[in-house]
């Protein structure tokens, strides 16, 4: 939109204000309300301290800046499939914690569909 804003529109300065406007609400808005997000759950479910989920998100930010898309995605390499491996095992030990609610799910979603 701001390259049509400049050339297409012939107005420049609309496109520049629109891109600065566009930067600072991915950049800083955006992220800081996932960042609050992260830390209030965090917060709530394990009573980790947010300063410090704060910190960690920073250092990940800093992280993503500094080695760019191909550090990123290096790092991530890693990362996803060990987050896998966790909500897989996680949704595993909440079944068999509630296996007694297992025919009342299963009759359940095929009386709900």
């Amino acid at each position: 939109p701001a390259w049509y804003m400049a050339r297409g529109l012939g107005m420049r300065w609309m496109g520049v204000l629109f891109a600065v406007f566009l930067l600072i609400a991915y950049g800083i808005i955006f992220s800081g309300i996932q960042a609050n997000a992260v830390a209030r759950a965090l917060s709530f479910s394990f009573d980790f301290p947010p300063l410090v989920t704060g910190i960690i998100l920073a250092v990940f930010a800093l992280l993503a800046i500094t080695r760019g898309l191909h550090g990123v995605a290096r790092l991530m390499q890693g990362f996803v499939p060990l987050m896998a491996i966790i909500w897989v095992l996680t949704s595993l030990v909440i079944c068999v914690m509630n296996i007694g609610q297992l025919p009342h799910v299963i009759w359940s979603i095929f009386e709900s569909a």
